[in-house]
């Protein structure tokens, strides 16, 4: 379950002529989107902060995405990585810690304070983490050889993690890679330990790296950096409940009407290329 684990498989979220329009518009070195933008030739292998961009919009506040989210919940940033032969990197095991908000504004637990891209970034406290949830758009297959993602069930449960707790929990929990088809998703928590190799096939692993949280959850005097709201016609349960007791498992919309350099980990906290 979910809830226990930290992380659940979907397969078959998104349809095909969906995934080709979100490959063509993410991959894409000619147009006009470039905030966050890394490439090698025409090839784009990451971007950050592309909410603005229209297709991620559409995707986020699609109903089979949102249901995957519970309810009441507003995407807050996206991130898109593409490993191919000419741009592959490792992420070593860490923690998704560091959000995009609008400016600085200093509370008590909230540091270090960062800018990438252009846009203030901040470690929260792990309460804040609890309550948010990634989506993480397969636009390709990804199988053991195209750098999966790998994770460690239920480390989510611990809080913010020191290194030698990191330690710990790998020796303790057997890692799981996450395989899934073109079009399906993985659903985690942002405090899960995961990883990632590269590559070792000359094929695409596109992504599109999407999180949520709940309405109001950061405290007065800070913004999220861009959010965009569910859709207004769309209902669904059960309630989104976070990572503690909360869960994607058995969750149904109702619909009432029809960069930078690839590199392990940022000091902050924060894989930057999984």
């Amino acid at each position: 379950m979910f809830e226990d684990d930290g992380y659940k498989l979907i397969p078959g979220v998104l349809d095909l002529p969906l995934v080709e329009r979100l490959r063509a518009a993410l991959g894409s070195a000619g147009d006009g989107n470039a905030t966050g933008r890394s490439q090698r030739g025409e090839s784009v292998y990451a971007r950050r902060n592309i909410l603005s961009l229209p297709e991620v919009q559409a995707v986020a506040t699609d109903p089979r995405v949102l249901a995957l989210t519970g309810c009441a919940t507003i995407a807050t940033r996206a991130l898109f990585f593409d490993k191919v032969p000419g741009a592959n990197w490792h992420v070593g095991w860490h923690q998704d810690r560091a959000i995009a908000v609008a400016e600085r504004h200093e509370l008590p637990g909230w540091a270090p304070w960062t800018v990438k891209a252009g846009v203030v970034h901040v470690l929260p406290p792990a309460a804040i983490l609890e309550k948010m949830i990634t989506v993480r758009l397969h636009l390709d297959d990804c199988d053991e050889n195209n750098g999966p993602l790998r994770v460690l069930p239920g480390s989510h449960r611990h809080g913010i993690l020191s290194a030698e707790q990191f330690a710990v929990l790998r020796e303790q929990v057997p890692e799981v890679a996450c395989l899934l088809p073109s079009g399906g998703a993985l659903v985690m928590s942002p405090l899960l330990l995961h990883a990632s190799s590269p590559a070792q096939s000359p094929l695409h692993r596109r992504v599109l790296h999407i999180e949520f949280a709940p309405e109001n959850l950061l405290p007065e005097g800070l913004a999220w950096a861009t959010s965009l709201p569910p859709a207004p016609s769309l209902r669904l349960k059960p309630p989104f409940r976070g990572a503690k007791g909360g869960g994607v498992r058995e969750m149904r919309a109702e619909i009432d009407s029809p960069p930078l350099l690839p590199r392990n980990v940022d000091k902050e906290g924060e894989g930057v290329a999984q």
